[in-house]
């Protein structure tokens, strides 16, 4: 091996959870992870369906260029209350399993 390459990250100083390591609080992490799970699920059923982004976009009842944000994966451009109204629009359900 090359001793001029540099050092590996150690394994226990990466993030389990890569939602963790951008927020700043574990509820931040928690909203982050339901919107992009919320987003994922939209955009399957989306595709499914074969919907143009006009098409996707009206059936929510929003704009286009918010449908082409959310196409886009642009997470912070929604709040959790907008991506769950959204999926509804689509048959995509939010349920909270405690484990």
């Amino acid at each position: 091996m090359n001793d001029d390459a540099p050092d590996l990250i150690e394994p226990d100083l990466i993030e389990a959870d890569p939602f963790e390591a951008v927020t700043d609080t574990l509820g931040e992490a928690a909203i982050l992870r339901l919107s992009a799970e919320l987003m994922t699920a939209i955009l399957t059923r989306i595709e499914a369906e074969g919907l143009t982004p006009r098409a996707a976009a009206e059936r929510a009842r929003i704009t286009l260029p918010h449908m082409r944000e959310l196409s886009a994966g642009r997470i912070a451009d929604f709040s959790l209350d907008a991506l769950v109204e959204i999926g509804v629009a689509f048959g995509v359900r939010a349920t909270v399993v405690s484990l």
